[in-house]
């Protein structure tokens, strides 16, 4: 050991102690352990405290005197009991892991140490090593101290600058819950949400926070907390928050929980999100869905929507009586499963034209669950989103079964009068010759006028009108003679 060779101010008084007086001994006489241990201590670049022995007497090099402030000089070559008696309920536990071999680590634990001759607040790494002596055996104690201070304070403005950010969305609100303390921090927005005044953020337990959740949502809210404590899980729960005006905000908000280095739950963090316009909007889309539903289900023709994978994801009433399936039975399955490989491998192209962007309407024969073939009108319609790619197509279906009966019974009922009527026309008397000459006479009048005068004189008997009588009948033929 050689601490005045460093320019070192510990180094210095290291050698310049009596520690004859000490538990310690000459220094001349102390182990080779004990000297290396020292040398490692004077020139760490890092703040660095030795504690060695039953009485953990302290060797420290500069870096540890600034963290001790008032304490320094004094300290050196002192039981460690004797200068931090107000830290002994934290290092007691702490000296006795380190020494049955253990390792002990720390990050941003708070100390009030005296500065200046005042209190100042300080946050530390700790970690807590075991130094063995030539018999392996552990004789002391190698403390590392890291001051995180200034990291705390850029995080804290980095903190700021988020909650800035935040506050500006006024939509997310984020905290830190000292579980130890129950002390649990939260930004103003957060505060505000669960009905806490935000000047008393950093000063609430939970337990008043929890008070702003709606009564129905409470119990869950605190069993699903204390199953991410217990268990180590994500926490993540979507809840209302009762308001003092009586309206209700929806939350979500996810956290974790971070343990000591003795596995005692200390912190837990995390972040809500403010759910309640979004819910809004999805009250409202699940309103307008229902109204759109009972209007497409009022409708005469089937009407179903399938996406771009052919999987049907909207379908009105007539589609699944049609099918004779129920809504939950149709949704997410294929056009290829519900129709069948060969109905299926017949609209194979106008399907994927569909799905391509182009429209088109065909007449096919579809089956139906009652297992009768029915005649249909089908047309598909591309659905195209907001950058022009295809998410899906509707498919429009007209029954035009009843209407081929009604033209194919309407076609059998022509074809049957018309035979009627050639039959009709075939069993009617022929003219005779006689009649033929009279009728076709050079004398006889051409015009229609001359023809009603021709059968004027019958007029006046009804009895004795060639109308009344069949055409060119032997009995008119002699009566005309």
């Amino acid at each position: 050991m050689n601490g005045t060779s460093t320019g070192s101010e510990t180094a210095a008084l290291i050698a310049r102690l009596d520690w004859a007086q000490s538990p310690l001994g000459e220094a001349n006489d102390w182990p080779q352990s004990l000297r290396t241990a020292v040398d490692i201590v004077v020139h760490s670049p890092m703040p660095m405290l030795l504690l060695w022995g039953n009485q953990l007497t302290q060797f420290y090099n500069d870096g540890f005197a600034l963290l001790a402030g008032n304490k320094h000089p004094e300290a050196m070559g002192q039981p460690a009991h004797q200068t931090w008696p107000e830290l002994e309920s934290f290092t007691a536990p702490i000296y006795d892991a380190v020494f049955n071999g253990q390792v002990r680590t720390f990050s941003e634990q708070r100390f009030v140490l005296q500065r200046h001759n005042r209190d100042t607040e300080i946050w530390l790494d700790l970690t807590y090593s075991p130094v063995r002596d030539e018999s392996a055996n552990v004789a002391g104690i190698l403390v590392t101290a890291i001051e995180t201070n200034e990291r705390r304070k850029a995080r804290h403005n980095t903190e700021q600058r988020l909650q800035l950010a935040l506050a500006a969305t006024d939509a997310v609100g984020t905290w830190d819950w000292d579980i130890g303390e129950d002390r649990f921090i939260a930004d103003a927005h957060f505060a505000y949400l669960h009905g806490v005044d935000p000047s008393d953020a950093g000063q609430l337990p939970i337990s008043d926070y929890l008070q702003g959740v709606h009564p129905e949502d409470r119990g869950m809210v605190a069993r699903s907390i204390k199953h991410c404590i217990t268990f180590g899980t994500e926490y993540a729960e979507e809840y209302r928050l009762l308001q003092a005006d009586g309206q209700v905000r929806w939350v979500f908000a996810r956290g974790r929980c971070y343990k000591d280095h003795q596995g005692r739950p200390a912190r837990f963090l995390g972040a809500a999100l403010d759910l309640t316009e979004r819910k809004n909007t999805e009250q409202a889309l699940r309103q307008s869905q229902t109204e759109l539903q009972l209007i497409i289900n009022a409708m005469p023709v089937l009407i179903g929507y399938v996406d771009h994978e052919e999987r049907f994801r909207l379908n009105n009433s007539a589609y699944l009586e049609w099918y004779g399936m129920t809504p939950q039975e149709l949704y997410g399955r294929t056009i290829r499963d519900v129709l069948g490989e060969e109905v299926y491998a017949g609209r194979a192209d106008k399907i994927a034209a569909a799905l391509k962007g182009k429209a088109c309407s065909f007449m096919t024969i579809t089956p139906h669950h009652d297992g009768r073939p029915r005649h249909a009108l089908m047309k598909y319609l591309p659905r195209f989103s907001n950058d022009g790619s295809v998410n899906g197509f509707y498919i429009f279906v007209i029954d035009e079964t009843e209407r081929k009966l009604t033209e194919e019974a309407l076609r059998h009922l022509n074809e049957n009068l018309e035979e009627r009527v050639a039959q009709r026309t075939q069993r009617w008397p022929r003219p005779t010759s006689a009649c033929k000459t009279k009728c076709t006479s050079a004398s006889a009048p051409k015009t229609p006028c001359a023809m009603r005068r021709r059968w004027k004189p019958w007029a006046s008997s009804p009895a004795a009108s060639p109308m009344t009588s069949t055409i060119c009948s032997p009995a008119s033929s002699a009566a005309s003679t």
